[in-house]
């Protein structure tokens, strides 16, 4: 059976803020979502890569090394990813759309939302060997992904 929660919606500043209350056994779950502006298609894999490297560098005034031990110690994890999501008054149309989510313990909210807002905010990209690293283990992921890919496909 479909559960229906009550969708509360709120503005804070700038921002949409999309709530329900539900049973989580103590646990925050957020969803930041960004619109994707008009980008070239030449320049979408720039989005991915984005989203593949936020998660993974510093951020604040945090290395990448403590930003990873921050998450690890305060949160149960945060990902970045991209979708495209139909527009319900036009069903042939999508927006691009940029997504943040994690989850964190009721009692760690504070950091984990500290932690989100420094991610968003000012993300830290300028440790080229950390950048060259993340870069090859994405591609080395992508090769790998081909290969299983193409034999699923095959099979299909």
């Amino acid at each position: 059976a479909v559960r229906t929660l009550a969708l509360s919606q709120q503005t804070a500043g700038n921002l949409e803020v999309f709530h329900h209350n539900t049973f989580t056994n103590n646990i925050v779950y957020a969803d930041l979502v960004f619109s994707i502006p008009h980008i070239p298609a030449e320049d979408l894999w720039l989005v991915r890569l984005f989203s593949v490297l936020l998660p993974q560098v510093g951020n604040g005034y945090r290395s990448y090394e403590e930003t990873l031990e921050y998450t690890q110690e305060n949160t149960g994890g945060i990902g970045a990813f991209t979708m495209l999501n139909h527009q319900v008054q036009e069903a042939s149309s999508f927006m691009p759309t940029f997504h943040l989510r994690g989850k964190a313990m009721y009692h760690k909210a504070d950091k984990f939302f500290g932690l989100l807002f420094d991610m968003v905010t000012n993300p830290n990209f300028t440790d080229r060997t950390r950048l060259k690293e993340l870069i090859l283990k994405h591609y080395t992921n992508l090769q790998s992904g081909f290969v299983s890919g193409s034999l699923k496909y095959a099979m299909n």
